[in-house]
């Protein structure tokens, strides 16, 4: 019988290996690139239990990665968590896996069981931004706001060219009333994106919130022209109809309300400004007309629906 030398039966382990390693590689490359075409039920088809299995240990993290990411865009949400959880359990300090399970608990707001794999990721990776953006949106949730604040100080470190972190961090700045920062922040989002209704909207707000009542009118009919359709466009319309009715100014908020119900003929808030207005001007009969149309949708809109309600009693009581 001839014996292979121990040399040779070397070399054939290393060219298995190698080969076995090759395919691997090739296998989580392809898979990568159907992900990256939005090709995910394939990227499923390309990743089963037995394929991972048979995975080098050095590819199996991104495979797990890629199953996961990809149920979870073809929205089966427990399909991925399954997959994701698992890889979590195999490699722990894999910050692209807990990254990912953090994020689909975080989306399906189970903030509870996201928050500590975010503070994981700080844990091996404390300038991680994706996990600062994460936690400033978990801690703002729950309300603690010098929390988020800070969180999202450091996330902006990498995503200082997003304008939607931008005007979400203003918005925690305006609820601890610290409006200049959030004046900041929010022109911080225009710069980036100049028209942006959402942004716009926001800098109102805060204008409104300091008493810079001329400067606010202003910026919200920059937001309503650069609204897109409704329902924002009604949403914009409606909350200017609202401060020019606080402020008296009667025609103008007449006006946006009228506006508002063209475009949405149903819409409780713009028949109770305009009540309001015709209760202004002694005209009762159109101001019970419209608060009875105001609310009309109790199921639906349930505080319009009581207002109106109260104040049709009264004028309906008042001789």
């Amino acid at each position: 019988m001839t014996k292979i030398p121990v040399a040779a039966m070397l070399v054939v382990t290393l060219a298995v290996a190698a080969r076995a390693a090759f395919q691997s590689a090739a296998t989580v490359a392809d898979a990568q690139k159907l992900f990256d075409a939005g090709k995910y039920q394939e990227v499923v088809n390309t990743l089963p239990s037995q394929t991972i299995d048979n995975l080098s240990s050095q590819d199996r993290p991104k495979a797990y990665l890629l199953l996961g990411q990809s149920r979870a865009r073809n929205e089966d949400a427990d399909g991925a968590l399954g997959v994701l959880q698992l890889g979590v359990q195999l490699y722990p300090k894999d910050i692209n896996l807990l990254s990912a399970l953090a994020d689909l608990l975080h989306s399906q707001e189970l903030d509870d069981r996201a928050k500590p794999l975010y503070e994981r990721v700080l844990r091996i990776h404390p300038n991680n931004s994706s996990a600062h953006l994460g936690l400033a949106e978990i801690e703002h949730s729950q309300g603690f706001l010098e929390r988020s604040v800070r969180h999202y100080e450091q996330s902006l470190v990498e995503f200082s060219k997003n304008p939607a972190i931008w005007r979400s961090f203003a918005g925690v700045l305006s609820e601890r009333r610290d409006y200049p920062k959030a004046v900041a922040a929010i022109e911080k989002s225009l710069s980036l994106e100049p028209n942006d209704a959402l942004s716009l909207e926001s800098l109102a707000l805060f204008q409104y919130r300091q008493g810079l009542r001329r400067e606010a009118d202003e910026t919200i009919r920059r937001a309503i022209a650069a609204a897109p359709l409704p329902p924002k466009l009604t949403e914009l319309r409606l909350e200017r109809a609202l401060w020019l009715l606080s402020g008296g100014q009667l025609d103008a908020s007449l006006r946006e309300a009228q506006d508002s119900l063209r475009d949405d003929p149903e819409n409780p808030l713009a028949y109770w400004i305009r009540a309001s207005v015709a209760l202004r001007r002694g005209d009762r009969q159109a101001a019970a007309r419209d608060l009875r149309q105001a609310g009309s949708k109790p199921s639906q809109y349930p505080f319009i629906a009581s207002i109106s309600g109260a104040m049709l009693k009264q004028v309906e009581e008042t001789p």
